[in-house]
């Protein structure tokens, strides 16, 4: 019996998600994926999607190798690597600040996040300005594109989340 072969869709620090194409939309195998991989470690949290084929792990120490020796050995899947076209710059410049705003979220409990952190800078940097009394507004159309990219920001982090 061959395996299904799997591929990672999706990468960072603390989150995988693979995806499993020839199984897709087969309920009875992400079941009893779940339960197997569950076998392998503790994950903060594992989402199978039987509708998309894809398997979701996010923990503090995914280790790639593992996760794809344990699910050959399991007869789950074959992890294979194919080489990607390399994600957009804009993407590897964004991930480091993805990372960032994950650990300011766990160290916070869910409280607080990047962009609120960097509302709350930002925000005392100007009062701290105005009590020096020589406020120094930015042009119109500045504050335009501050305040936008600070909503589209939050919109990524709540969608990568």
């Amino acid at each position: 019996m061959e395996l299904p072969e799997a591929l990672i869709s999706h990468r960072s620090a603390q989150r995988i998600r693979i995806k499993i194409a020839s199984e897709r939309g087969n309920a009875d195998y992400f079941g009893k994926l779940q339960d197997r991989l569950a076998g392998l470690q503790a994950f903060k949290q594992l989402r199978v999607n039987a509708l998309t084929g894809s398997v979701l792990l996010i923990d503090d120490k995914l280790e790639v190798e593992a996760i794809a020796s344990y699910a050959k050995s399991q007869h789950l899947f074959r992890l294979t690597t194919r080489k990607s076209n390399p994600s957009p710059l804009a993407h590897q410049a964004v991930n480091p600040i993805e990372n960032v705003n994950q650990l300011i979220r766990q160290y916070t409990s869910g409280y607080a996040d990047l962009t609120s952190v960097m509302f709350v800078l930002l925000s005392a940097l100007g009062i701290y300005d105005i009590v020096r009394g020589k406020p120094k507004l930015p042009p119109w159309y500045t504050a335009f594109w501050y305040a936008i990219g600070i909503i589209e920001l939050k919109k990524f982090f709540e969608k990568s989340s």
